[in-house]
């Protein structure tokens, strides 16, 4: 038996039962393919390969450090005891537990970052549609990937790649929820039973407000979706200060219930076609500088937020 074979009977024997802690409940197993597969995939050797399928043995199993030793020898010996998390690892908080892997991979070896490299684009690829996560978690767990995998570049371009091209759509998926979320927590403000009509600005009333975001998520969902189709998109002319004050203007006679159903049309616009992977660039405004999708959704979530907070503390 060779020792790639030998690696992933062994894995599937102690993993057999062990589940991602994630509603679907998906074997464990799966995850240690996929690493398996991209080290191979990258070139890598039977060792490294053969430690991709290991790599969290001692960690998740009752399995040993000696006992892959005896079992496999020192070249895969070394490369899982280099990405074993120590179990004080446990007590810290995402983003320190990514900052500690980080410091610690930099000493280790090339095999080993080519096996974490791979590990990352797994894990990023699972975790960041953990439903049981909150979506802070899942951002910092990308953020953390990110370090890991900066340590890892020039080991695979096929490896460099993959992450680039799994943590751009980790983000750029999670942002969305994140938006999603947004919207729904401020219409929620506009469907409680208030008097929307009180000055937030000196010339803004909360109402004003729902017309002002409705109006821009019109537009950013417009340009979305005629980049997505193939069309010119048109984005809107003028100053910012002209473009806000049309803003309001031109949704003061609607009702707070039509511009809340408008702003939800829009937000399905924009879950439908800002995932597509064929768009770069998404126009703002004329006069203004394209925006990639990941930064587009990121300016939105903070405009919107920026709002949502001033007319919270207003009406506390």
């Amino acid at each position: 038996m060779n020792l790639v074979h030998k690696a992933k009977i062994y894995a599937e024997k102690h993993f057999e039962g062990i589940t991602e802690k994630n509603p679907e409940k998906t074997p464990y197993i799966n995850h240690l393919q996929r690493v398996a597969e991209l080290v191979e995939l990258s070139g890598g050797s039977d060792i490294e390969v053969a430690a991709a399928w290991l790599h969290d043995i001692v960690e998740d199993t009752p399995v040993t450090i000696a006992q892959v030793q005896k079992e496999f020898g020192q070249g895969v010996t070394l490369i899982v005891e280099g990405l074993t998390d120590k179990a004080e690892y446990s007590q810290l908080t995402v983003q320190e537990k990514k900052q500690r892997q980080a410091a610690r991979l930099i000493s280790e070896t090339d095999s080993a970052k080519r096996v974490k490299l791979a590990d990352q684009i797994s894990a990023v690829e699972i975790d960041t549609r953990n439903s049981l996560l909150s979506i802070d978690h899942r951002l910092m767990y990308v953020q953390g990937a990110k370090k890991i995998a900066d340590i890892c570049l020039g080991i695979s371009e096929l490896l460099d790649n993959e992450f680039k091209k799994a943590h751009l759509e980790a983000s750029k998926r999670l942002e969305l929820e994140s938006l999603a979320n947004t919207v729904t927590e401020f219409i929620e403000f506009f469907n409680q039973d208030k008097d929307h009509g009180q000055l937030v600005y000196p010339e803004w009333t909360a109402k004003d407000i729902l017309g002002h975001i409705t109006f821009w998520h019109e537009s950013f969902a417009r340009n979305l979706r005629d980049v997505a189709e193939g069309r010119t998109a048109k984005p809107l002319r003028g100053s910012l200060t002209d473009v806000n004050v049309t803003s309001v203007e031109s949704t003061r006679s609607v009702s707070i219930e039509d511009l809340c159903q408008r702003l939800r049309d829009a937000q399905q616009i924009i879950a439908r076609y800002i995932l597509d992977g064929n768009i770069e660039k998404i126009p703002y405004k004329v006069g203004s500088r394209d925006y990639a999708p990941l930064e587009h959704l990121e300016v939105v979530i903070s405009h919107i937020q920026k709002h949502l907070q001033d007319v919270s503390k207003k009406y506390k």
